[in-house]
């Protein structure tokens, strides 16, 4: 089962988002999305990055990763401020039709046909 899998909404990865550095007022998703200092990948225990996290946010201890790498960071983060702007929304793509679900899909940022196509399937 699933019971131990945790999800980050978008809320919440936008506060991860906030809190990680700039480079030429460009937001690059280190420490909290890309970087090793705490693994939390699909074999780690995502309560204990939770843990660690909390821990960093109410003490300052060490800041704690995601473990993704920084394209995948930068693709987190393009895709957050989509949905925060409402380029795009699950409510537009509802009511669009396949064609233009899934070309609205392919104009974010890490997002191809492939992608789109799963996607709308689901």
């Amino acid at each position: 089962g699933h019971h131990n899998m945790i999800m980050f909404t978008p809320d919440s990865v936008r506060e991860l988002i906030k809190q990680c550095e700039k480079i030429k007022g460009k937001q690059i998703g280190y420490p909290h999305l890309c970087g090793v200092s705490f693994p939390c990948g699909k074999n780690d225990d995502h309560s204990l990055f939770l843990q660690k996290a909390r821990a960093q946010i109410n003490n300052g201890g060490s800041p704690v990763s995601a473990g993704y790498s920084a394209p995948k960071a930068s693709f987190i983060i393009a895709l957050v401020h989509d949905f925060g702007t409402e380029k795009i929304s699950g409510e537009k793509i509802a009511q669009a039709s396949d064609r233009e679900a899934a070309r609205m899909l392919m104009d974010l940022q890490g997002i191809g046909d492939w992608c789109a196509g799963g996607v709308l399937m689901h």
